[in-house]
């Protein structure tokens, strides 16, 4: 007789455990939702409003910037798969590069070099180093600067790429 009291009891719990779960104000898709007693409740997309900052780096060469050729640009230390887009400015005293970066990475470029034969840049990417942080898996490819102090001219640009912590 006991068991009795357990189904009938374990029944009472799964009945009231299932109504609870059950919504019976369903609302047709094209009918909008109301309170009780107030008015009906629509849905209002999200407010946006433009970054108040620009993203790190820009992700186009400059107005009036000129390409490279690529003989006049050494590649050869970027690890592969590495963009190689380079530009100088219309008064010929800066470089840009296309650089890359992670999630949690920032890029950058050092002069290392200016001599009258070549301009050697190091591209760095600055790893954050924040316990705990989650970084998306991301990969962007900003637009990096570098200022020189006399024009580029028919120098060769030799680029490298190193990653430090921050």
């Amino acid at each position: 007789m006991r068991w009795k009291g357990l189904l009938i009891g374990f029944g009472l719990l799964l009945v009231t455990a299932t109504a609870c779960g059950q919504r019976t104000d369903a609302i047709a898709p094209d009918q909008p939702a109301t309170q009780p007693g107030g008015p009906p409740i629509t849905a209002s997309p999200p407010a946006t409003s433009a970054p108040a900052s620009p993203p790190a780096g820009q992700l186009s060469p400059p107005a009036g910037g000129t390409a490279l050729a690529g003989s006049q640009v050494d590649f050869t230390a970027l690890p592969a798969g590495f963009p190689r887009e380079v530009w100088v400015s219309g008064d010929d005293k800066t470089v840009y590069i296309r650089a890359e970066q992670g999630g949690c990475g920032r890029a950058g470029a050092n002069l290392l070099e200016e001599g009258t034969q070549r301009v050697v840049i190091s591209l760095i990417e600055t790893q954050s180093q924040l316990k705990g942080q989650m970084c998306p898996m991301i990969i962007s490819y900003p637009v990096v600067s570098v200022p020189l102090s006399a024009p580029l001219g028919q120098r060769t640009v030799v680029l490298s790429s190193a990653q430090q912590q921050n």
